[in-house]
């Protein structure tokens, strides 16, 4: 039995309409031709990757730039909401050194089509312009602006005190350097006085990014119903916090357990809403309420904090989950919810292996050093070989994001087309869909083209947090912890883990 080289274990399945092939009027060279320069306010530009995604690249217009900025002739538009008494809402607003972006922040809540709305701006220690800037906007302001001061430094900090004096019958998160779009409130405040079973509404979002203050181009991510929001946000399944809306019953209930916790620094959202699922809160899908999440510099909170610091505060919010998961919901938890809850955050790195075919759907994995060996899957090999093949250290987790992006690098460079999905592909190459479900083309990769090599270097772009390919990710995350339950991962001490490559943090921080 000879050892199967990488690449002819992953087979790379064919795709209809996803990142390799850009469905862009009909052209496929649309991405780095057409796409360019089309205005980010025309949906029609929107190419689509997928059903979970889409990529929009342009320069933005003059026009555009005036539909973000008060005292511009920019017509609201009218929505029809269907309800006798319209409540408040309340936006409640950190902000500390965020003078770059504020004003796209404020003018976005000003811009709001809802009429019944207080905006509490927290001045969390600025010492830039951040303050004055929106003290020179609230002015002209047609709502109700309040400032208050939070003299302790912590994004939740300030959250917590923000919700102290807002008397909104919903509560609306915003970091200072984001944006909602003018329907966004209305939307759903409407949804969730019709649904009143209903505690929390999210919609879609936009990852909108810039490069020296300049846009560049934005992600576009629809939502979709989640049948079952707790596994999703258990694999970090993540929205910005302001693409949700929370009655205030719901954000009192949060607000009595600290999930906005005042030690956190990082992961403060997708802690925050996990626990709003893991209380049993229920989610509201509103498709049509857009918001803008904006990466504009790397000293955000989220990108300056080593990736080391960021597992340890993972480690530490995953043990609330397991606090509140069993005091609140012990009879309602699956199987599924366990094995999440209870996921290993420690760094792992494969130990020295061979892998031999010994069938036609078969493979032996066998630690080089002990002997120790499993069988493998097709499926399993693949992943396998690709944990191989990028040699990182890291949690399971971002092994499984880091392997996701591996496997879509590959689908996008297979040389033909069939009648399938990135989404499908991915499936098969992690075994959610059988290989002979499929029909496969068996030539060898060929030299990628220069359309290839733009899509590959998009794929890079794509922050391993977006979320995308939730059930392939979890099927590689199930495997990953067999291995590692096997003995053929090997675990990384928290002093070496600080020491993992800068280019393998930089890929899991994007």
């Amino acid at each position: 039995m000879k050892e199967i080289p990488e690449l002819e274990l992953i087979k790379i399945a064919p795709f209809k309409h996803g990142l390799a092939v850009l469905r862009y009027k009909g052209l496929s060279e649309s991405f780095t031709e057409n796409a360019k320069e089309a205005p980010i306010s025309e949906p029609s530009s929107l190419i689509k990757l997928d059903k979970n995604i889409g990529f929009l690249k342009s320069k933005i217009s003059q026009r555009t730039k005036e539909d973000f900025l008060i005292g511009k002739s920019l017509k609201k538009q009218t929505l029809d909401i269907q309800i006798h008494q319209q409540p408040l809402v309340s936006i409640i607003i950190p902000c500390h050194h965020a003078g770059k972006m504020i004003e796209r922040c404020l003018s976005s809540c000003l811009q709001q089509t809802y009429p019944h709305i207080e905006i509490i701006i927290v001045d969390n220690n600025s010492t830039d312009d951040s303050i004055t800037i929106a003290k020179q906007l609230a002015r002209i302001a047609e709502h109700r602006v309040i400032f208050t001061e939070c003299q302790q430094i912590g994004v939740n900090l300030a959250r917590k005190h923000g919700f102290t004096i807002a008397q909104g019958s919903y509560i609306q998160w915003l970091d200072a350097d984001d944006e909602l779009t003018p329907n966004k409130i209305a939307l759903q405040v409407n949804a969730l006085e019709q649904n009143r079973q209903f505690d929390i509404a999210y919609g879609s979002w936009e990852w909108c990014f810039y490069q020296n203050h300049q846009y560049q181009y934005k992600l576009v991510f629809p939502s979709e119903k989640l049948n079952d929001p707790l596994r999703y946000l258990l694999l970090q399944y993540w929205h910005p916090p302001h693409a949700y809306l929370l009655c205030r019953s719901a954000a009192q209930k949060l607000n009595q357990i600290q999930a906005w916790h005042p030690q956190r620094q990082i992961n403060t959202d997708l802690e925050y809403f996990t626990l709003a699922s893991v209380l049993g809160l229920r989610f509201l899908n509103v498709p049509t309420a857009t918001v803008r999440y904006n990466h504009w510099s790397e000293t955000q909170t989220s990108r300056s904090t080593p990736y080391w610091q960021r597992v340890q505060s993972l480690k530490q919010i995953a043990v609330r989950f397991q606090h509140y998961a069993t005091e609140q919901q012990v009879q309602q938890l699956s199987a599924e919810h366990r094995f999440l809850l209870g996921l290993n955050w420690g760094f792992w790195s494969l130990v020295p292996i061979q892998i031999r075919q010994e069938g036609k759907a078969c493979f032996w994995l066998q630690h080089l050093s002990n002997g120790v060996g499993m069988t493998l899957t097709p499926a399993e090999a693949r992943i396998v070989l690709a944990m191989k093949y990028l040699r990182s250290v890291d949690t399971l987790m971002g092994h499984t994001n880091q392997i996701i992006r591996f496997l879509w690098k590959q689908v996008v460079l297979h040389p033909e087309v069939y009648k399938m999905s990135v989404t499908e592909a991915l499936s098969v190459c992690v075994g959610l869909l059988l290989d002979n479900d499929r029909t496969f083309s068996e030539k060898a990769l060929l030299p990628p083209s220069q359309s290839s090599i733009n899509l590959l270097n998009f794929i890079t772009t794509v922050p391993l947090q977006a979320p995308l390919f939730t059930e392939q990710r979890e099927a590689i995350l199930r495997i990953l912890d067999k291995l590692r339950v096997t003995g053929l991962l090997m675990q990384v001490t928290s002093k070496t883990s600080k020491q993992v490559s800068t280019t393998i943090l930089t890929q899991s921080l994007a």
